[in-house]
């Protein structure tokens, strides 16, 4: 038989057949993965986005995972976005061909590391506590209940699970808010797993032992999920021809991420505001060409929502601050940049060590830049990889 091409793609149908193929074969607990590689649009066959995520969901109901990778200017973004969250996976910009490989790697990677698979969090409130929310993740409402699913967790993997409450006034005094249930398959132990984690609140009048009481590092966390989402609806608003708004959004969240961190004093929102000055910059120039307006869709959608920066509807907090204890694909392209200019000699193994913060504080130095051996937006701009 030859291939021959016909001008259109059955985006759908292929990566559907394929998911079936898997399924019909998948054994309980197993970890898979579906790669949907394309460049083109889903023009024959099933082309209705809603009706491809919903098949996408049922496979990953069936145990069968995906990921989109788009290559490319001319495939739909934003389909190949929905592919990766209703399946479960991560959706990938490709603007170099040497990129492919490696992405592939890491999915790879990411399926024979697993050591947890299911894993679904929930929250049940105790009573009428207010609206739930578990931030950084697609909610869904299940028995009263609001749960996010996770799905795979590869050995050494770490993810945070943030839950805002909305509270009427409380007495003072321990309020018992409600139950974090944990469900999940341990593979090593081929059974499945449960935790349940009490969720309370000492409620006072106290201004200042309230503020002593709180918890910096998980404000600065539940900020930088809030701007992701802020960051996501203003690209968007660009993409509907809003830029004057889109521009002046971006500018607000910086400033509010700026009074927010003269208390908290996180490296990683000062990080996300110099991130954010660096994509108002991008999106003024976008308009440039059809061509530039295309790059800068589809890298700031990988930004806001994919493997990218900012934290996903999966929970995957980004990769727009690298720091020591950093892992995966996104530490091994810093790697094989700073090997590229000299300052690293490998190996390029995706863990972000003491050995590669002394590499990337001697670029810092080399470029004029803050020298502080994180790799936030300035350095990865600086290197190509932002």
């Amino acid at each position: 038989a030859a291939l021959c091409t016909r001008g259109a793609t059955d985006l759908a149908g292929g990566l559907l057949r394929g998911g079936e193929e898997i399924a019909a074969r998948v054994r309980p607990g197993a970890v898979t993965r579906v790669v949907l590689m394309s460049d083109g649009l889903a023009n024959r066959g099933v082309t209705d986005e809603r009706a491809i995520g919903a098949r996408v969901r049922a496979l990953l109901g069936r145990g069968v995972r995906a990921s989109a990778v788009g290559l490319g200017l001319d495939y739909n973004e934003n389909l190949m976005q929905l592919v990766a969250e209703s399946g479960g996976g991560r959706y990938y910009y490709v603007e170099s061909p040497t990129q492919l490989a490696a992405i592939l790697e890491e999915e790879l990677k990411l399926a024979a590391s697993a050591v947890v698979s299911d894993l679904t969090v929930a929250f049940a409130s105790a009573g009428p506590q207010g609206k739930a929310e578990i931030l950084g993740y697609e909610n869904r409402a299940v028995d009263g209940r609001v749960e996010v699913t996770q799905h795979d967790l590869g050995r050494g993997e770490k993810r945070a699970v943030l839950v805002k409450l909305v509270l009427g006034a409380l007495s003072e005094g321990e309020h018992a808010l409600g139950e974090l249930v944990v469900h999940y398959r341990d593979l090593a132990a081929k059974q499945a797993r449960e935790l349940r984690l009490p969720v309370k609140l000492t409620a006072g009048s106290d201004a200042a032992e309230v503020t002593r009481a709180q918890n910096n590092a998980v404000l600065a966390e539940a900020t930088l999920v809030e701007a992701a989402r802020s960051y996501a609806a203003a690209v968007e608003q660009y993409e509907q021809g809003d830029k004057e708004g889109a521009i002046a959004n971006i500018g607000s969240l910086a400033n509010s991420l700026g009074q927010a961190n003269a208390s908290l004093n996180d490296v990683r929102l000062r990080k996300k505001i110099e991130g954010l000055g660096l994509e108002r910059g991008r999106m003024e120039r976008a308009d440039q060409s059809q061509a530039a307006r295309q790059v800068y869709l589809k890298s700031s959608k990988m930004t806001a929502r994919g493997t990218g920066k900012g934290m996903t509807t999966s929970g995957l907090r980004g990769s727009d601050i690298l720091m020591e204890g950093a892992r995966g694909f996104e530490v091994e392209r810093l790697e094989r940049a700073l090997v590229g200019v000299k300052l690293f000699a490998g190996p390029v193994d995706g863990l972000f060590d003491a050995e590669l913060t002394v590499a990337v504080r001697a670029y810092q130095a080399r470029e004029g830049l803050e020298v502080d051996g994180i790799a936030g937006p300035a350095t990865l701009s600086r290197l190509g990889l932002y």
